[in-house]
């Protein structure tokens, strides 16, 4: 179950039509609970900031135990949920993937983000919406969604070691860093066949929304 709560102290409101996030009720009454902050997410951490402010914003939440798991990794079901809480896209068709039924939590999302090109489907029609995504996929849909376009500045302010000029997600790896406010991307390498976590994810997003 993930906690529906504001990231400052105060008191965690859970909305009675949210279904995919879980209300917490107690009997008939739904449940009001204070909140001071994920546990797991210290105030000097880099992405503090960042976290909180997605938090408040309900575009990605903790859990219940009032831990925000910075270190899991990001699905690509959750990832177009994520997106698309922020772009607000509604599809026009729902059933594109045979892996996404109407019913699955993330299938507007999954089907309002294939249709604007963000995140594709693979050859067989699946969407393999419980496939966790690399730090370069991520790279590459934030600049796709947040429509980044950088060209100069990416090229001239390239800090990663491993990634040449002509690797094919060059310009999208590079922009994490050009448009990073939080210091997690201004790093020697990238990583990019590491896995996404949930909080490097919340840093490109929130960087991306703040990307001048």
């Amino acid at each position: 179950m993930v906690l529906n709560a504001t990231s400052s102290k105060g008191i965690a409101l859970v909305s009675l039509n949210d279904n995919y996030w879980g209300p917490k009720y107690a009997g008939s009454k739904r449940v009001v609970e204070y909140f001071d902050g994920f546990k797991d997410v210290p105030k000097t951490a880099l992405t503090y900031d960042a976290i909180t402010t997605l938090t408040d914003q309900n575009i990605i939440q903790g859990f219940d135990d009032y831990t925000f798991r910075p270190d899991e990794p990001v699905t690509r079901g959750q990832a177009a949920a994520i997106i698309n809480r922020v772009l607000k896209g509604k599809p026009e068709i729902m059933s594109h993937f045979k892996d996404v039924p109407k019913s699955n939590r993330f299938a507007v999302d999954i089907a309002a983000i294939r249709e604007a090109g963000i995140i594709n489907g693979y050859p067989d029609k699946t969407f393999r919406p419980e496939a966790y995504m690399s730090r370069t996929e991520m790279a590459v849909i934030v600049q796709k969604a947040f429509e980044l376009k950088l060209g100069n500045a990416a090229a001239a302010s390239n800090p990663y070691a491993e990634i040449k000029s002509g690797y094919w997600a060059y310009e999208p790896i590079v922009t994490m860093s050009v448009i990073d406010k939080t210091g997690i991307f201004k790093t020697e390498k990238y990583y990019g066949d590491h896995r996404a976590t949930r909080e490097a994810f919340s840093a490109a997003i929130y960087n991306a929304m703040n990307a001048k």
